[in-house]
């Protein structure tokens, strides 16, 4: 009976330590991309290249669909974890809008000019 105690508790123990280091692991690589995000966020310039890697024709619906890759640069001119999308038709617009705030005003929350 004693042993079948020690059994149980180790099992609660184990499964409770495996489920704390899944999310603590989790919280570490959430952290690591909004560090990264911040960064580029308060970056005074980006830079990205857009390749087109495939262009597909559908025969059944007629349409053409062309997937692209955005790469990303970081402050230091490395270049980030690439994205890709795949746009539907074969003309691919970019636009953008910057609106910058002061940093320091956003990290300690003021009220009017950190929004």
């Amino acid at each position: 009976m004693k042993l079948f105690k020690k059994i149980i508790i180790f099992t609660i123990v184990f499964v409770m330590g495996f489920l704390s280091y899944g999310l603590f692991s989790r919280m570490i690589h959430e952290n690591r991309v909004l560090k990264q995000m911040i960064t580029r966020l308060e970056s005074d310039s980006r830079i990205a290249e857009v390749l087109v890697t495939g262009i597909n024709y559908d025969e059944k619906t007629g349409k053409t669909y062309t997937t692209i890759k955005f790469l990303e640069y970081d402050v230091e001119g490395k270049a980030l974890t690439p994205r890709y999308f795949t746009f539907s038709g074969n003309i691919i617009q970019f636009q953008s809008l910057v609106i910058r705030f002061d940093d320091k005003l956003v990290a300690v929350g003021d009220k009017f000019k950190g929004k």
